[in-house]
């Protein structure tokens, strides 16, 4: 089956959940991240341009990790991208914010009705900390407990 996922065009896969297990980083291209209303205007409101792949380094390098077994990651090394409100001064790279930094016990599960895939846990995400469905973070402590 083919699924499309906002944070790198489309995947197509096999069973679920292994067909996700693996490392996983956002794509080094125009477009590879976006924000918008629904799925057929995910970039609607925003998405990244071929500059931000070499401005936002430390955050396309970040790895999504899917386990077999249904745990999900966030690896990001000792850098991501932060913004101000992380609580940072302005938009840069730098140590990660909690709970946005990779500490989250966190789960996926996959909807094949949907074709969604649903990470559990405080501070795990997909792409960029601070979107989830219908809103932006304005402050890390506001951090859902999911994010589909």
């Amino acid at each position: 089956m083919t699924i499309p996922l906002s944070i790198d065009g489309t995947a197509t896969m096999g069973e679920m959940p292994s067909a996700l297990a693996g490392d996983w980083t956002l794509a080094p291209m125009a477009g590879a991240l976006g924000v918008g209303w629904d799925a057929d205007n995910a970039t609607g409101w925003w998405s990244n341009s071929e500059g931000d792949v070499t401005g936002r380094a430390c955050l396309f390098d970040d790895i999504f990790r899917f386990g077999s077994d249904g745990s999900f990651a966030n690896v990001m090394g000792s850098e991501t991208w932060l913004e101000g409100w992380q609580g940072v001064d302005g938009d840069q790279c730098g140590a990660p914010v909690a709970p946005h930094d990779g500490s989250a016990s966190a789960t996926y599960t996959y909807d094949s009705s949907t074709g969604s895939v649903m990470i559990d846990g405080v501070g795990a995400h997909l792409g960029l900390p601070k979107v989830f469905n219908g809103g932006e973070l304005t402050n890390p402590a506001d951090a859902p407990a999911s994010v589909t």
